[in-house]
């Protein structure tokens, strides 16, 4: 059944940025606790092979507007929007395909102008993913659910650092980013249930059609500079806010931050990494030096 998967978006009380998906065939089922290895690899295995609905017209409505946007050849469309708001908080928005009566509905986050927002990695920085391994990452997406998938083992302190750095609270606008495809967003949304993790907004990579690609797009999403653009984007709408960016060791996460504070020091409150290896601390020793050079506070958890 045609089905259009409405991601969740955010904006400043001027601006809005939401995305989605289109599919002819959606394949996902919701994750139960009881499922055995086998029944996971099957429904992993089904969640890389939707079947898109591409170069198909989409009809979205935000605040009783109506804005008219396209799916592009993988089923993604996105829309930014100009409009107001007066309230902080979640607020929901749905869409339909073109000549159809049928509503599908999402949510996005109005986030203050100011105060302190997080942009925080996934994989290996909150939930144990073995991203570096690629055969270990296999096998431990495959056979688990959000259920049996674990969080990391130190997500205390790290919890008690965003509160540090948020004069005592939990910081009220998160941004979940990560290489991880966009097949992934229901289990992310699941795990991060099961785990009472603080609820927030998920920018994911490209969606995958087959699960060949998993292996043969594994090197080239790396490369693509999705986190870049995506913390450009963020820092855009909200130029007042700080950020606390969060990531680990695993892979390229502390050179995309070195980047990130190189151009726009005065929007990074804390950089927050978290050292997946004791032999690891090297990485972080040219990007902790430039941290406190830019006056911009250095974490590891």
């Amino acid at each position: 059944m045609n089905t259009i998967l409405l991601h969740r978006g955010f904006g400043s009380k001027k601006k809005l940025f939401i995305c989605g998906h289109a599919f002819k065939k959606y394949p996902v089922r919701r994750h139960d606790r009881k499922r055995s290895k086998l029944r996971n690899i099957i429904n992993n295995i089904r969640r890389f092979a939707p079947t898109i609905f591409k170069n198909t017209e989409i009809t979205v409505s935000v605040r009783s507007k109506i804005f008219t946007t396209q799916s592009d050849e993988s089923g993604y469309f996105e829309l930014e929007i100009p409009i107001e708001h007066e309230r902080e908080g979640w607020h929901s928005y749905s869409a339909t395909f073109s000549g159809s009566d049928r509503e599908f509905h999402g949510e996005y986050y109005i986030a203050k102008d100011n105060g302190v927002g997080v942009i925080s990695d996934i994989d290996d920085s909150l939930l144990v993913s073995h991203s570096a391994y690629n055969l270990r990452k296999l096998y431990t997406l495959l056979v688990n659910n959000s259920h049996s998938r674990r969080a990391v083992s130190n997500i205390g302190e790290l919890e008690r650092i965003w509160q540090l750095e948020n004069r005592g609270n939990t910081p009220n606008f998160f941004v979940y980013l990560s290489n991880s495809e966009w097949n992934l967003y229901d289990f992310l949304i699941d795990f991060f249930d099961v785990n009472e993790l603080p609820r927030g907004v998920y920018l994911l990579n490209s969606i995958i059609t087959h699960f060949s690609e998993f292996f043969t797009k594994q090197g080239k999403k790396l490369h693509n500079n999705h986190k870049v653009k995506s913390i450009e984007r963020l820092i855009s709408y909200f130029p007042e806010k700080r950020w606390l960016l969060v990531g680990d060791t695993a892979q390229h996460d502390v050179n995309i931050f070195e980047s990130v504070i190189i151009a726009h020091p005065n929007a990074i409150q804390a950089i927050i990494v978290r050292e997946i290896k004791e032999k690891h601390e090297r990485k972080t020793a040219d990007i902790k030096k430039l941290s406190n050079e830019k006056n911009i506070r250095f974490y590891t958890y």
